[in-house]
């Protein structure tokens, strides 16, 4: 190797010194060759251990980041899922809050597609649709069955994220449980609804109040204009009865 860089640095040197070398002798220029090759290899392999520690580096500050990243979703107090795209996609990624919401291990939500948790399995080719053109889907509400047979909403937030060809790899997902809430929320609007139809009840008795009072007063009036003994006085009584039932 030596001699070989040697030669061709001794041709490049000749090639621009050509006066100068070509009054020394070969062997001089030989070993002057030599020495620079053996300069040249030095600086090379330098400049080799420079990078290789910089990538031995880089490796393990990537290293160190992917532990960090796995531990914070592992540990973090909602659900976290990355799947693949499409109606029969899979789960490649769990962490164990999502799993224990649902009552499975993370190895099974892996082994088990997508659509199977869905109590609707058409909705999960819906979900991956809107997500693969819209690219991003917050707080979509999907119904899952868990393990027991239960049944729970969920809100998903996700994202779809692609690869240089522009392709979708994966969705990477963000997952909570909102059934409590969404119980909630329903006792509340029906709650509400009562709550009108009482005010509505309230109001139309009022109303109602008010047409008898008018009446109530008109009977008065004409009680005092008929004779007691009449027919129409008679009729007129029985007309106060019946209002007052």
């Amino acid at each position: 190797l030596f001699v070989l860089l040697g030669t061709t640095l001794c041709l490049s040197l000749f090639s621009l010194y050509k006066k100068v070398l070509i009054t020394l002798p070969a062997a001089a220029v030989m070993i002057t060759g030599i020495i620079l090759a053996i300069f040249l290899v030095y600086k090379i392999k330098r400049r080799f251990k420079q990078i290789i520690s910089d990538k031995l580096e880089v490796d393990k500050a990537l290293e160190t980041s992917e532990i960090k990243y796995k531990s914070m979703v592992e540990n973090i107090q909602i659900g976290f899922a990355r799947a693949t795209p499409g109606e029969h996609g899979r789960y490649i990624e769990v962490n164990s809050f999502f799993a224990n919401m649902l009552g499975y291990s993370k190895a099974e939500l892996i082994r088990m597609p997508v659509s199977d948790l869905y109590v609707d399995k058409e909705k999960r080719k819906v979900f991956s649709d809107k997500i693969s053109r819209f690219e991003l889907v917050k707080d979509e509400e999907v119904v899952f069955c868990k393990k027991d047979g239960s049944i729970i909403t969920v809100s998903v937030t996700g994202q779809a994220i692609r690869d240089e060809q522009d392709t979708i790899q994966f969705f990477d997902l963000i997952l909570e449980d909102v059934t409590h809430e969404k119980i909630q929320h329903e006792e509340d609007m029906k709650n509400e609804k009562l709550s009108s139809i009482g005010i509505l009840a309230g109001g139309i008795a009022h109303d109602f109040n008010n047409i008898l009072t008018g009446l109530y007063g008109n009977i008065a009036l004409a009680k005092l204009e008929l004779d007691p003994n009449s027919e129409a006085a008679q009729l007129i009584q029985d007309a106060e009865q019946s209002m007052s039932k």
